[in-house]
């Protein structure tokens, strides 16, 4: 690591790691991503640059001077943490700023070859009100969060039956217990549903029944890997609802984004699935209500839940 500023020393390292132009979710599906501290999004890039900014700029305007970067103890971030709460940021933007360090933190020692371990001791000095908890509890997953969940996962070859239930709820936006309800009979793959790529039919709360598209060919494969070798009557992922739950759980303190979805967990997927497939619909040229009514019955909800799903599952309804 060359002598410099700190800031420079941050800029560098990201841009070592920045995969400008390449498809990250092309080199998952062929099996060519073995690297996961890199950066192929400009908007996480310039996310992290704008984060090692303020805290170098904070850390001189301290007279705080550290030669390189390896340097800095993980209680000058918890100082940096502080600063940020006392400026009235909330719990949101505070798990925010800690996942992104924990990004740097990959980075930097991918970039560098040290061993930083910012992430093991940093601490949110922040408490959410009820009120913030709540609205926890009816976040959407964001995808590239899902994403860096499945990437673990994938980077440690874990192997439990938990894996396809997730794979599953993101796929139909089902709820925990709905995973383990499908069975290789309720895929109708030679059936073309909206998108294609064939259907799914479920009987999940209240007794509701209802068909799910299957909405491109990735999604399809899926399936297709689920039901192979099973028949008819075999569960695509035989499993306990409790046991999908304690996986997922483990794995979002694992990667570090519990802290963002303190409240939730898989249910959190269902409400990334309905956003997804509003966005999709839409894209159709579908018109706003066409979209509503679609996405409430993928979802299993009735007519009279559709102001339900306004600003709920779907936040953005352009």
């Amino acid at each position: 690591m060359g002598r410099m500023r700190l800031e420079l020393q941050f800029k560098r390292a990201a841009a070592l790691r920045f995969r400008e132009n390449m498809d990250k979710h092309a080199l998952k599906r062929e099996g060519k991503l073995k690297d996961c501290a890199l950066i192929f999004a400009y908007q996480t890039y310039n996310n992290l640059l704008d984060l090692s900014d303020s805290f170098s700029n904070w850390l001189r305007e301290r007279g705080c001077r550290y030669r390189y970067i390896r340097d800095i103890p993980t209680a000058e971030w918890n100082n940096y943490l502080e600063y940020i709460a006392s400026k009235k940021n909330n719990y949101s933007t505070l798990t925010n700023y800690k996942s992104r360090i924990n990004t740097w933190e990959k980075i930097i020692n991918a970039a560098y070859g040290t061993d930083i371990n910012w992430s093991a001791s940093l601490e949110l000095p922040y408490k959410p009100t009820d009120e913030e908890k709540e609205i926890q509890r009816i976040q959407q997953m964001q995808r590239e969060d899902y994403d860096l969940l499945m990437d673990y996962i994938r980077e440690k070859k874990l192997t439990s039956k938990a894996i396809p239930a997730l794979e599953i709820a993101a796929m139909f936006g089902l709820r925990v217990e709905g995973t383990a309800r499908i069975k290789v009979c309720n895929v109708h793959l030679d059936t073309k549903g909206l998108w294609g790529f064939g259907t799914v039919d479920i009987t999940e709360k209240g007794n509701r029944h209802r068909v799910i598209d299957i909405k491109n060919e990735d999604d399809r494969k899926v399936i297709e890997r689920l039901i192979e070798g099973k028949t008819l009557d075999d569960r695509l992922v035989p499993i306990k609802k409790d046991s999908v739950n304690r996986f997922l759980n483990r794995i979002m303190t694992k990667t570090g984004i519990k802290e963002r979805y303190p409240e939730t967990s898989i249910h959190s997927f269902r409400k990334m699935y309905a956003q997804e497939t509003w966005s999709n619909y839409r894209d159709m040229d579908h018109e706003w209500d066409d979209a509503l009514r679609y996405v409430n019955r993928q979802l299993g909800h009735g007519e009279e839940r559709n102001k339900t799903l306004l600003g709920v599952y779907v936040k953005n309804m352009w």
